[in-house]
């Protein structure tokens, strides 16, 4: 880094409004990931769905499936024979203790029976799209990759960040200067390329670590190394088979690497345009 690159980004670091809008879009980004967005169905429940992860953990078998099939039955038989196990109680053919028991039971299923259907419908679609599926515990990874993409916080930011780099030399009238010297704006133009890029790429960094980590540290994420095709989501419909087979870990890096292009490619495009308006300022008279 030559001496007027870092000039460049000691002016522009300097400037204190910048660092508290840099601090307020993080607390944005932060706040955004401590969200989940996915709408399950109505009726699930997170610890039913805990409960029967713990028993079918890791790859799916044909074995797992029939399991919950099971259950499914046995609860849906529960449910429909509930007045006919009242009938027998009434009648004096059944024990309060069993009938009891049979209550609890009722019960259990009426609990279970939204989260066992969601269960059931993913192990269909495991089984229908031939992919390497693990069950694990999958709720906030899959809403995660799902609302992966253009991270809009962070293109807001760069834009305070870099348009200030020209439009600043034109409210401080210093444009005509620096177009005096064709040799010195071509080297100031290169040395704000390169902070662009640099402001860009970093932007676009921290809040993609700060997104994760705090996806990390505040939820349980789940197996970062399944396949991104684990994962019951729309997103994975549009996925080549090659990016369903990668795990999900893999998958977030790429998009954090698209976000980065995505950074500078946004950041360069303010850059030259605040450049070329401050120049046209310039020449119609409006510079000061």
């Amino acid at each position: 880094m030559n001496d007027l690159t870092r000039i460049e980004f000691v002016k522009l670091l300097s400037q204190k409004k910048l660092s508290i809008f840099f601090i307020v879009g993080l607390m944005i980004e932060i706040l955004l990931a401590c969200q989940v967005r996915t709408i399950m169905p109505e009726g699930f429940r997170d610890s039913v769905y805990r409960y029967y992860l713990g028993n079918i953990k890791g790859k799916y078998s044909a074995e797992k499936k029939q399991y919950l099939e099971s259950e499914y039955r046995r609860f849906q038989d529960l449910l429909q024979n509930q007045d006919e196990y009242e009938r027998q109680y009434s009648a004096g053919a059944m024990e309060g203790t069993n009938y009891r028991e049979i209550l609890n039971e009722i019960k259990s299923a009426e609990y279970r029976m939204a989260t066992l259907e969601y269960l059931m419908q993913k192990a269909e679609y495991y089984e229908n799209r031939d992919i390497p599926a693990d069950f694990f515990y999958d709720i906030v990874l899959g809403d995660y990759v799902e609302h992966l993409g253009t991270d809009y916080v962070a293109l807001i930011l760069i834009f305070l960040l870099v348009f200030p780099i020209y439009m600043d030399d034109y409210f401080a009238g210093t444009t005509a200067m620096i177009r005096s010297s064709k040799n010195g704006q071509r080297k100031l133009f290169l040395n704000r390329i390169q902070v662009t890029v640099c402001v860009s790429a970093m932007t676009s960094i921290v809040y993609s670590v700060a997104e994760f980590m705090t996806k990390y540290i505040r939820f349980d994420i789940g197996n970062l190394k399944a396949a991104t095709g684990s994962l019951m989501i729309e997103k994975t419909a549009a996925m080549t088979q090659r990016m369903i087979c990668m795990p999900a870990v893999e998958y977030i890096s790429i998009i954090a690497l698209y976000r980065i292009v995505i950074a500078i490619i946004f950041g360069m495009i303010v850059l030259l345009m605040t450049r070329y308006y401050g120049n046209i300022f310039n020449l119609s008279g409006n510079g000061k």
